[in-house]
């Protein structure tokens, strides 16, 4: 026999078959697998997508944040998607001649996915991540079991499974870009916070941002000490200041000793040259005017 007659033989036992058991639709004899265990795995299916759709949903509408737009927008667009697949698989269910168990009670047991609001916005993107993850995985394992067994099936688990890698590749693309905002917004407050300290500084010492910035630390606490003298040697330790004594009087600064110091204020002396300044000097650096009277008046006498 020829492939050709064999191949119409078979024909004609296809014919015979299929008109034989028509209540069971488009299950025919040479189905593959288990029409109970096809349709016990899809249900599961199923249940997992109500509970991503229920998750999308909330998240589109409870999300907020000053970026959460774009977000809401990414993650009700999801929610319609999942719809999308809920849809095929209830479809492929009935065509196998099982029903879609959309029974609400039992949903969260029979997902494999799991309901998590998130308590902000990276939080929620995460769990949307997870819970595409576990749908990627139970979808792969889902086509390795159909394989042969049911094509149809297969075919159209690979492309639910495509949809959904889309899905997580989206949700990993937003955690990246809002993860990264936030340690940014984090570093910026405390960059924030040190400019303000620097600033409050500032206006305390009176000093520009810059030299604040350069100031020597701060010695700790000890015995005063002299300011050291103009030409003294840079690795001299200026000699600390005596406590002062109680029972030595004090000196009374005389009335040339401020005229002497005065002047050299005026003239803009440093402390060490106005020690060699003499006391007898006034404000203005000439002799006072009781030394100058005497002098002119000894210059304009005549000799007897």
């Amino acid at each position: 026999m020829s492939a050709r007659e064999g191949f119409l033989s078979d024909i004609k036992e296809i014919r015979r078959r299929a008109r034989q058991h028509l209540s069971e639709g488009a299950v025919t004899q040479n189905y593959g697998g288990k029409v109970e265990d096809a349709v016990a795995l899809l249900n599961h299916a199923v249940a997992t997508e109500i509970v991503c759709i229920l998750r999308y949903k909330f998240h589109a509408v409870c999300a907020t944040g000053l970026a959460s737009e774009a977000v809401k927008e990414e993650f009700a667009q999801h929610a319609k998607e999942e719809e999308e697949h809920l849809d095929l698989l209830a479809e492929r269910i009935n065509q196998l001649g099982g029903k879609p168990n959309l029974n609400p009670e039992g949903v969260g047991s029979r997902a494999a996915s799991e309901y998590a609001e998130g308590e902000n916005l990276v939080d929620m993107i995460k769990e949307d991540l997870v819970a595409e993850r576990v749908a990627i995985e139970t979808y792969r394992e889902m086509v390795r079991y159909f394989g042969d067994r049911d094509p149809t099936t297969r075919v159209l688990l690979e492309r639910i499974l495509a949809q959904e890698e889309e899905h997580a590749n989206d949700m990993h693309d937003l955690l990246v870009t809002h993860e990264a905002g936030r340690c940014s917004t984090n570093s910026g407050r405390v960059r924030l916070a040190f400019v303000m300290v620097v600033g409050t500084v500032t206006l305390i010492l009176g000093a520009t941002p810059e030299a604040t910035l350069e100031m020597p630390p701060i010695p700790e606490a000890g015995p005063l000490a002299r300011p050291k003298q103009v030409g003294a040697p840079a690795d001299a330790t200026p000699a600390a200041i005596p406590p002062d004594n109680p029972q030595t009087p004090r000196r009374s600064r005389s009335a040339s000793d401020c005229s002497s110091m005065v002047a050299c204020q005026r003239m803009g002396a440093s402390p060490a040259a106005r020690a060699t300044i003499p006391r007898t000097l006034s404000p203005t650096g000439n002799p006072p005017r009781s030394e100058s009277r005497a002098a002119s008046a000894s210059a304009t006498r005549r000799p007897s």
